[in-house]
Order: C-alpha cells, then sequence, then structure tokens
C-alpha cells in the first residue's frame, strides 16, 4: 500500500510541475469580452466573430461560455469588430477598435431578441437515430419512437454490433465480451449480471444518446478490450424551472409499468438537478440446456428446460447541483442511487437418460432473489486557470450491496424403479462493496488550438463476500462447505495519462496518448491468507489520425492498447444451480485480457461512413463449460481463453428518399478465432457472421411520425459457442402534442417473435455437445405519455460527469 501511495503521490507531483509549466507557454496577444441580453444576463453559447474592420473579412469565430465570455488568442495587430449572433436575437455589433501587440478587452455587447423571428420562425431540427463519428457510434435515443417506454436494456440489443445473452448475463459489441458500460462518462465497475440488471431498470424515457465507442483515447480508463459503451443521460437547462414527466403502460405476457420525473432549475450562478423513475417489469422468459455426455461407451442425454417468469422492481434517483463560485470556478455535487430488485420463481423440468435405460423425470421449483443497492456521493471542482487552461478534481464515494438468496426444491422420479426423492438446497450470498475515486485532470489549449491533457487517478476498492449453501437433510439444514466460502477482497489502480491532441496543416489531425496503470489486488479467506495476490502495471499507447482529402472525402487511422479486468463478482466466489446437475460458478484465479487493436475508416460527405478493425486479445475472458462425465454434473464458470482475434468491416449507409422519409443501413460483417487449451487439449474455433441494423424514419401531417426498425444477425461466435442467426422488427408511431407540450408514444417490439438467442458448443474430441437457448416474451406492446415542464427556450449546459464511470461499470451493476 505505501508503494502504491508513493508512485501516487509522484504522479501528481509530476502532473502539478507540467501544469505551471505550460502556463508559461505563448503568453500571446488576446481580444476578450461578454455578450449579454436584456437585464444585462450573460448568453451563453452564443457565436461571437472576430472580422476585418475593412471588409469584414472573417478572421476567428468563438462561442460564449456559462458566463457570456468569448475570447480570440493570437490576434495579429490590425483594425478588428465584433459580430453577435444567436437564434432568436438580432445580430448584434462593436464598434471598431485595434489590436496593437497588447491583450484588448471589447466593451460588452447587448442583444436583443427578434420578436418576428420568435413569433413567425420555427426552427426544427431532428437529430438521425444513428450518427457515425470518427471512434464511435452515437445511438441518439431520444429520436426512436420504439424506444418510448423501452428500458435500456431492450435500446441497447437492438443498437448494431450488440448482442446480450441474459442466461448467461453477458454483453458483447461487434463479437467481443469485453465491454464496459459507462453512464455519463463514469465506469461502474459491476459484474455483468448486476450491469444487465441495472440496465433493465434505467427508462429510455431518461436517456439522451448511447454512444458505441470502439477505440477510447487514453484519458478513459484502459478498461474494456471490446471498447466502451457510454449512457448519456438527460438534462434539462435553462433560467428557471424546467423538466419533464413520462409514464409508460405496457403488456407482453404480463404487465408492464414505468413512470419518470426529471427537473432542472438553473439561475446565473446555481444549477440544481434532480430525476426519480420508477419501473415495474413483469416479464417471462424460457431457459434451456440440452447436452450429450458419454462415459465409457454409454452417452446420456440431459434435456432441461425452464419457464422462468420474474419481476424486476426498479428505483432510480439523482440530486445535484453546480455552483458559479467565481467567474473561473464552479463547485459541483451529486448524490445518487438505485435499489434494484429481481424476483424470480421457475418452474425447471429436467429429463436423464442413460443409455437405453428409463429415463429419470425432476421438477426444479426455483425461487430466486437479486437484490442491488447503491449509493454514490461526488464532489467536483472544475477551475480556468485562464481562457486555455482547466483543471477538473472529481471524489467520489461508493456504496454496493447485493443480496442473492435462493432456494431450490428438487423432486426426482426413477421411471425404472417408480422410487421418488426430495432434495432441498438453499443458498445466500451477500456482497457490500465500498469504492473511493480520486481523479485529476489538467486541460492546456494552446494559440494554434494544440490539446494537452494530463491527469492522475486512484481508485481503491474493498469487498466482502459471504456465500453459504446448505442442504435439507432429515428435517435439518447442514451446511455444504465445499460450496459454501467466505471471502475479503482489496484491489487498488492507480493511473496517470497524457494527451496530445494537434490540429495540422493540410487538413490533418493528430491525437496521440500514452496511459500507466498499476493494479494491485488481494483475496484472503478465513483459512487460507493470499488466495490471490497480484500486482502488475502496463502501458497503454493510443494513437489517432485524422485527414481530410477534400470538401467530401476523409480518412481516418486509430490504434490502441486495452485491458480488461475481471469484474469483481467473476473473482470472488459464488454458486447458482440451474439443475441439480448444472452449476454456475466465479473463477478466482482469473487474469485480465490485453488487447491491441487496429481500426482504419473512410468517410464520405460527413455521413457515410466505412471501418475496418483488427484486434488481438491475450488471455479473453470467456464462459467455459467443464463436464464430468461420470456424473453427469456440469460447471458453468469463467475462464481465460489463451487467444482471441477478431477481423470486422462496419458500413454506415444514411439516405433521404423524400423530405418526409429518412433511412439509415449499419451492415457488419465479421470474423473471429479463438484458441485455448482444455484438458489438456488445444481446442480452435473459427467463424464468420453478418449483421444489418435497419431504421425507416417517415414524418406525417398533423404532427404525427411513425418507425420501423430492425436488426438480423447470421450465425456468429460467442466466445468459444456458436450463436445461430437472430433478428427482430419493431414499429412505432408518435403524436406530438400542440407548442411542444409532450408527446403520445405507441410501439410495439419483436412483431414476429424471432428474437431469440441460442447457443451451441460442438466439441466430439473433448466431450462437449450441448445447447443453450433463452427465449423471450414477443409483441411488446407500450403506450408512453410525456410531458414537459417549463420553460422550452433552454440554454445549453455542460454535462455532469464523476470520477467514478469506469468502477461503477466493473461491479457489474
Amino acid at each position: 500500500m505505501k508503494e502504491v501511495m508513493g508512485k501516487f503521490t509522484t504522479v501528481c507531483a509530476c502532473l502539478v510541475f507540467y501544469a505551471f509549466q505550460a502556463q508559461q507557454v505563448l503568453g500571446q496577444a488576446q481580444v476578450r469580452g461578454l455578450l449579454v441580453e436584456a437585464e444585462s444576463k450573460p448568453l451563453s453559447f452564443a457565436n461571437a466573430l472576430l472580422l476585418q474592420a475593412g471588409d469584414s473579412a472573417l478572421v476567428k469565430g468563438a462561442i460564449t461560455d456559462m458566463e457570456g465570455r468569448y475570447s480570440f488568442d493570437q490576434v495579429a495587430p490590425g483594425s478588428y469588430i465584433i459580430k453577435a449572433s444567436m437564434v432568436g436575437y438580432k445580430p448584434a455589433f462593436s464598434p471598431a477598435f485595434t489590436v496593437a501587440g497588447t491583450d484588448f478587452l471589447v466593451p460588452g455587447i447587448g442583444m436583443t431578441q427578434d420578436a418576428l423571428a420568435l413569433g413567425e420562425v420555427t426552427v426544427e431540427a431532428t437529430r438521425p437515430l444513428y450518427e457515425q463519428q470518427i471512434d464511435r457510434l452515437v445511438v441518439n435515443v431520444q429520436s426512436s419512437i420504439t424506444a418510448a417506454g423501452a428500458t435500456a436494456l431492450e435500446v441497447l440489443e437492438r443498437s448494431p454490433g450488440i448482442a446480450i445473452d441474459r442466461q448467461n448475463s453477458a454483453l458483447s459489441m461487434n463479437g467481443k465480451s469485453g465491454v464496459q458500460v459507462m453512464v455519463d462518462g463514469k465506469l461502474s465497475r459491476l459484474p455483468s449480471a448486476a450491469v444487465l440488471q441495472m440496465l433493465e431498470g434505467l427508462t429510455a424515457a431518461n436517456i439522451e444518446k448511447i454512444e458505441l465507442i470502439t477505440t477510447p483515447s487514453a484519458r478513459y480508463d484502459a478498461e474494456g478490450n471490446a471498447g466502451m459503451i457510454n449512457i448519456v443521460l438527460r438534462e434539462h437547462t435553462g433560467y428557471g424551472t424546467n423538466g419533464s414527466l413520462s409514464a409508460t403502460a405496457g403488456y407482453g405476457r404480463y404487465g408492464k409499468y414505468v413512470t419518470s420525473l426529471s427537473l432542472n432549475h438553473r439561475t446565473q450562478r446555481l444549477n440544481l438537478f434532480g430525476d426519480y423513475s420508477w419501473s415495474h417489469n413483469h416479464n417471462w422468459n424460457e431457459l434451456g440446456n440440452i447436452r450429450a455426455v458419454t462415459d465409457q461407451g454409454t452417452t446420456t442425454h440431459t434435456s432441461s428446460v425452464s419457464d422462468s417468469p420474474y419481476k424486476v422492481i426498479n428505483h432510480t434517483s439523482r440530486v445535484g447541483f453546480d455552483y458559479s463560485v467565481s467567474p473561473r470556478t464552479v463547485l459541483g455535487g451529486m448524490v445518487s442511487g438505485f435499489s434494484n430488485k429481481t424476483d424470480t420463481d421457475a418452474l425447471n423440468t429436467i429429463q436423464i437418460q442413460e443409455g437405453q435405460k428409463p429415463p429419470t423425470l425432476i421438477a426444479q421449483h426455483t425461487r430466486e432473489i437479486n437484490r442491488w443497492r447503491h449509493l454514490m456521493a461526488n464532489l467536483s471542482i472544475k477551475h480556468s486557470l485562464g481562457e486555455k487552461q482547466h483543471i477538473d478534481i472529481d471524489l467520489d464515494y461508493l456504496l454496493y450491496d447485493n443480496a442473492s438468496p435462493a432456494a431450490y426444491d428438487i423432486h426426482y422420479r426413477f421411471q425404472g424403479s417408480g422410487e421418488t426423492a426430495r432434495e432441498e438446497i438453499r443458498v445466500d450470498k451477500a456482497t457490500p462493496m465500498r469504492i473511493g475515486v480520486a481523479k485529476a485532470d489538467y486541460t492546456y489549449t494552446t494559440a494554434d488550438n494544440t490539446k494537452i491533457e494530463t491527469g492522475a487517478k486512484a481508485t481503491f476498492t474493498r469487498l466482502d463476500n459471504e456465500v453459504a449453501v446448505e442442504r435439507g437433510l432429515q428435517e435439518s439444514w447442514v451446511r455444504d462447505a465445499q460450496l459454501s466460502q467466505e471471502i475479503d477482497m482489496s484491489e487498488d489502480i492507480v493511473a496517470a495519462y497524457a494527451n496530445l491532441n494537434l490540429q495540422g496543416k493540410y487538413k490533418t489531425s493528430l491525437q496521440a496518448g500514452l496511459r500507466w496503470e498499476y493494479t494491485f489486488t488481494n483475496i484472503n479467506s478465513p483459512d487460507q491468507k493470499n488466495l490471490v495476490l497480484r500486482s502488475y502495471h502496463n502501458l497503454f499507447p493510443s494513437l489517432f489520425l485524422s485527414r481530410e482529402l477534400n470538401g467530401d472525402n476523409s480518412l481516418q487511422f486509430s490504434y490502441s492498447r486495452r485491458i480488461t479486468r475481471p469484474t469483481f463478482n467473476n473473482l470472488v466466489p459464488f454458486v447458482s444451480f440451474k439443475d441439480p446437475y448444472s452449476l454456475w460458478s466465479g473463477n478466482e484465479a482469473l487474469k485480465p485480457t490485453i488487447t491491441d487493436a487496429v481500426q482504419a475508416g473512410y468517410q464520405l460527405k460527413g455521413k457515410y461512413m466505412l471501418s475496418l478493425q483488427a484486434s488481438h486479445d491475450r488471455d479473453a475472458i470467456n464462459w467455459m463449460v467443464r463436464l464430468n462425465p461420470g456424473t453427469n454434473i456440469q460447471n458453468v464458470y469463467i475462464a481465460n481463453v489463451d487467444r482471441n482475434e477478431t477481423y470486422s468491416l462496419n458500413l454506415s449507409l444514411p439516405f433521404t428518399v423524400a423530405s418526409w422519409w429518412q433511412m439509415q443501413y449499419n451492415l457488419a460483417a465479421v470474423w473471429q478465432q479463438s484458441r485455448t487449451a482444455y484438458e489438456g487439449m488445444q481446442l480452435k474455433t473459427s467463424g464468420r457472421y453478418g449483421r444489418m441494423n435497419a431504421t425507416q424514419t417517415f414524418k406525417l401531417p398533423a404532427d404525427f411520425s411513425m418507425e420501423l426498425t430492425g436488426f438480423y444477425q447470421i450465425k456468429a461466435l460467442f466466445g468459444m459457442f456458436e450463436q445461430t442467426s437472430t433478428g427482430a422488427v419493431n414499429f412505432g408511431v408518435q403524436k406530438k402534442l400542440e407548442k411542444e407540450r409532450g408527446a403520445f408514444d405507441f410501439s410495439i417490439s419483436d412483431i414476429f417473435w424471432t428474437n431469440r438467442f441460442r447457443i451451441k458448443l460442438a466439441y466430439p474430441s473433448a466431450n462437449l455437445d450441448q445447447v443453450f437457448f433463452n427465449i423471450h416474451e414477443p409483441r411488446v406492446i407500450r403506450l408512453t405519455y410525456t410531458r414537459n415542464l417549463g420553460d422550452k427556450n433552454v440554454k445549453a449546459a455542460t454535462k455532469r460527469e464523476t470520477g467514478s464511470e469506469d468502477e461503477r461499470s466493473r461491479v457489474g451493476n
């Protein structure tokens, strides 16, 4: 621990030294000023143009900050004027002034509202559902009619390149499972099962957009070999009070209800915000596992099918503030949390037949409760050392509590002898976690728009995990010592990074970064200390190069190295019984995955995008299966695959058929190969697959609009498994209310009931022959009403972020 803190202190000292050094660079002449409206209120995010006084030729442009300030650096001597403009306001000009090599302060420019423009002109812009950017694909959730009333998990499942396995609680992007999920730029560090549970409780009404980031820069944590998914929550900002209220009623096989409220109150120096959402989703799915195992020439066939209805009740809330202490300093704070409970009441029917013997029939009644509770407190300080230098400091403290009690009542019927038997098992699992995060970032922008970023981060995690497995014997409960365990875990991660962004000549931009991370992990049990004692450090370089060939064509190239650490829940022991002969468990011996990825892209007219990506994973983390032929017991567990290679081609094609008809197609072709050692032999899997996402949007008269979306994916690799083809078609229609007061949305998901998850494992030489499937309820119908509150004429504001986004995704909820 002393070594960790010593390295962190050294890194911070270096950062402070470089920050002070950077302040001495390029002391150039500067022109600055202030734009205000009536009552001398600052105008945020207005346009300020620096023009030549003689011929009004444009010299430079800027956008005012939250205090209405603008500035231009490295201004040559001469005579100039300032032109100010903003939608809804009349253009305004400053008197001519002369710059003679020293800084110049322009007198404040007042702007007045344009009554004619406000009364007669309505400017309406609709973002496309998908926006392809250089390093990410953006899904604009608020632009989707079929997303109304849906959960974040359902929206993600329809997104390009995303595959979700609810049975094994796995999430993959472009065929790779090392995905980190962020909320407003912050990782959660939850296990994948808890991440899916959290996303199922998060309503789309509170989501602005979802960013699928394939090659993050050095500024981000190096976590996630497949990239990152960033869920950006909605904010309503502006002077006064505004917000929105929505309510959804839906039905598939059972009822689904969602309600959410979001409010924002802003004055000139203080911004208060908060939101709350509640959802009650009663869902149905069918889980299945069919396998065959051969022992001494006799093949045993096992079929397990579970009718698994479950309820998810979720409460999510956050409150926070931003206060301008001075024109250069903003103090922020936020408290957020959620309570998520999944209640499963399933009936599992199992049939086991050994050779030609009469089968054994088993009925297992399963009652599982998985409850996650979370509370986070954040304090942030944003300080400007000048117009071009900024320091951001974030302090986070996170608490998680996971309780997962389960009860299994198992009845056996042996067809050959007619005998019956009964077995009872109960499991109790409790995992409290405590995470502290400290993060500091420094940004300096030079006069020629070169940006220098550097920062440091420290994360300290402590958790306890207690799993108690008991079996009912002779009217008493006996502890199963083999499956029960108590452990405590500590993990410390210290990181530092430097990032350089150059806007070069000849329309070329370059971003290069290097991140260093040190990790120390220690796991202990009451009987054995240092079950895991591991420390390692890594360097993670990244490079982004963009070249604009002409006005319509541009090229991009990127390289990055990433790491995927095991989630806390996969490292610590747990056990879940799908049937008496199948159990899921963790693996404390898991190693992190190291990934090297390159990507090349071509963009036409700013909207058509073609990209090629190649990645190599060392020690990839995937689900594996171990079968004991003698007992017919299978253990599904997380393990490291020796190597995994992925090559993908992605094409984004937006089309405008008519002013009222927009189309968007996203096409992907992927080739993968995995190799690993298993039970003394080498397993090798390779495969090719393709996926298409399509969206048709129609703007109809009387403020109606309609959307038809769908995806289709042919068979693909899923770790060491092969996933069969799947797809879905969704439909939605929306009616906007007058004066933008709100909207009604009606949607139907998976109209033809074709979105069925099915994976298979076929290695005869390793005695592995099995199929897993997961079928969800089809044709979920939802009706959503959204009401806008307060003033619709709002001003943009900065997005609230904290320093623990990476940590929150790794916990898994």
